[in-house]
């Protein structure tokens, strides 16, 4: 070696101790202070819900999948998974009572007073 600085960069590897790396790593933990330690159980508290949110995507991802395969068997009509809809009379009375249940809180809510008496001929 010829060269000063690559002489002097050897020097100075040579004179160091030879340490291992474990004990360097315990002299880095013993030098965290409190604040640190703060740090530390800050970021542990603010990535609990990213974890929960990792465990939910695989169920997310499945679920969504199982879904989309029934709506398309549900879309396509496939066999007991057709979806017919029938006027009958029992769907014409569960509509009606249906109205009935509800108008009377629509008229109280929504008609101004002066309707009261008009309503009331009317049988609504």
């Amino acid at each position: 070696m010829r060269d000063p600085a690559g002489i002097d960069a050897a020097r100075r590897a040579a004179e160091k101790t030879g340490r291992s790396v474990k004990e360097q790593a315990d002299d880095v933990k013993e030098a965290d202070g409190c604040g640190q330690i703060a740090l530390n159980i800050s970021l542990a508290f603010f990535a609990l819900p990213l974890r929960f949110a990792m465990k939910l995507i695989p169920w997310y991802r499945v679920t969504r999948a199982h879904a989309k395969i029934q709506v398309t068997h549900l879309l396509y009509g496939e066999s007991s998974y057709a979806f017919r809809f029938r006027l009958t009379g029992i769907n014409i009375l569960v509509l009606c009572s249906f109205v009935f249940l509800f108008f009377e809180n629509v008229k109280l809510a929504f008609f101004p007073v002066e309707w009261d008496h008009a309503m009331s001929i009317l049988g609504l």
